[in-house]
């Protein structure tokens, strides 16, 4: 579900490589989020179903059908009654495994603020506060912790084959306004325009963020490990943990730039420096995770979106 954009589609190309038969279920719609609406390249192979599910029993519906594969794979969900409706297709139709991409913004500061970095560092799975999701604001990271409480009571009293994932800020071919307004900066573009409620991080140091590809990795760990992680969460981003005027540097060496400019001072670049420093550790040694390092994901990363900045 969402599998036409920036984490969806890396997911389904390497799930389609495995031989799996994968089956897209998405809006339809042409534009991603990212740089000039374009999306990443999506595996010819995959069967597509537009569904929008913001119509609840359209969505349950194509959920039960006997076509349906059985392994649903999330990227889409942000309410909690999203969730319900997966709930409901699974009392229909058991689904085999679920596996629900979240974010480092259920952790304490996230739902409130958008903001972690005032964490103590590492950041592990278990400090998500799961059991006060219920009086978490209507924010991104307050949704996302909601969904998550519902999956966890499923799993805790019907066992739902639920398996959480949970990154960062993520960057890859398609992702969003954070990496091209850092990449305007150090190739010297017009500036995007200033986002009105931009805040800085309460305190502002080293960060991870997360690569497309990793994403599909994990998945296919997940997917592969089957029962044995049913109701577990694992933070998934890069090893490397970096300063934002590490990240301009290396998106500069990736951009063949001789000189690169110190990190832009306006809030709405700075949003990186939010994301914390999550422990990736649980899914190195229970997935075997093996992160992309920053020498290799940027250059991709910037490569891809220099012709649409132009």
């Amino acid at each position: 579900v969402g599998g036409s954009g920036l984490m969806g589609a890396p997911t389904v190309r390497r799930l389609v490589d495995q031989g799996h038969h994968v089956v897209v279920l998405t809006r339809g719609r042409e534009q991603g989020q990212g740089t000039a609406g374009k999306r990443p390249e999506l595996a010819s192979l995959a069967k597509r179903i537009v569904c929008d599910r913001g119509d609840a029993d359209e969505f349950k519906k194509v959920l039960s059908d006997p076509d349906c594969p059985r392994i649903v794979v999330d990227f889409a969900a942000m309410l909690p009654e999203h969730i319900e409706a997966v709930l409901a297709a699974h009392g229909e139709r058991p689904l085999d495994h679920y596996v629900f991409i979240s974010t480092n913004m259920v952790y304490p500061g996230g739902p409130e603020k958008m903001d972690i970095s005032s964490l103590a560092a590492p950041v592990s799975e278990d400090r998500a506060d799961i059991e006060l999701a219920e009086l978490a604001p209507d924010s991104y990271g307050g949704r996302k912790l909601k969904c998550e409480a519902l999956l966890q009571r499923a799993f805790a009293c019907e066992r739902f084959p639920v398996t959480v994932l949970r990154p960062p800020a993520v960057v890859g071919p398609g992702c969003d306004h954070r990496h091209e307004r850092l990449q305007r900066h150090v190739e010297g573009l017009p500036p995007l325009a200033p986002r009105p409620r931009a805040v800085l991080a309460t305190q502002p140091g080293r960060f991870r963020v997360a690569y497309s590809e990793d994403v599909a990795q994990t998945v296919s760990a997940v997917i592969a490990r089957g029962r044995s992680v049913h109701g577990e969460a694992f933070n998934v981003a890069c090893d490397d943990s970096l300063t934002l005027s590490e990240y301009v540097a290396a998106m500069a060496q990736a951009a063949g730039c001789e000189l690169a400019p110190a990190a832009p001072e306006d809030p709405s670049s700075r949003n990186y420096e939010l994301q914390g420093l999550i422990d990736i550790s649980k899914a190195q040694t229970v997935l075997g995770f093996q992160p992309t390092p920053v020498s290799a994901w940027m250059p991709r990363t910037v490569a891809w979106h220099a012709p649409t900045l132009k």
